[in-house]
């Protein structure tokens, strides 16, 4: 049930992602809630469950963005590895550690981006999005405060069959 409550969340948070926010909103960092989900819920289950959610979330990504297969699948396992690297034992007590590691986890999935659609379409120069990179880095390290407890809860009882 709990992975069945967690494929609904992050549906709901792809569909917002790639078809809602970017109509509804005028700003240009917006935050990416599957890339927090996944490191949180990698932090919470680990690295190899994470990164089976992470390559299915990007499969959907890629879809809704038109990016190249795999590319947003590709950068969510890094993001899964890192999330899962906040999740060891000695962490767990702790929400401070997902925090800077959702920063670094963000400019990885951001570079990983850039450069396969560098490869595809000649990209955008990285001194012209770092500071939009660094603003969504900064909003996706506030928006674990409120994801990280609830993976938590919600993959407890996974936790406890593990």
């Amino acid at each position: 049930m709990a992975r069945l409550s967690f494929a609904f969340t992050l549906l709901v948070a792809i569909g917002l992602q790639g078809l809602l926010f970017p109509d509804l909103l005028t700003i240009r960092v917006l935050p990416n809630l599957a890339l927090v989900l996944i490191l949180c819920w990698s932090a919470s289950v680990g690295a190899a469950e994470g990164a089976v959610w992470a390559a299915l979330t990007g499969l959907f990504l890629d879809a809704l963005s038109l990016d190249p297969m795999g590319a947003n699948g590709l950068a969510l396992v890094a993001v899964a590895l890192l999330g899962a690297s906040s999740g060891k034992r000695f962490f767990q007590a702790s929400i401070l550690p997902p925090i800077p590691i959702t920063f670094i986890a963000t400019w990885f999935y951001a570079l990983i981006i850039l450069i396969i659609r560098a490869d595809a379409t000649g990209g955008a120069p990285l001194t012209a999005l770092a500071p939009l990179i660094f603003l969504q880095a900064l909003l996706n390290s506030l928006l674990v405060v409120l994801i990280y407890p609830f993976s938590r809860a919600l993959s407890r009882p996974i936790a406890r069959v593990q």
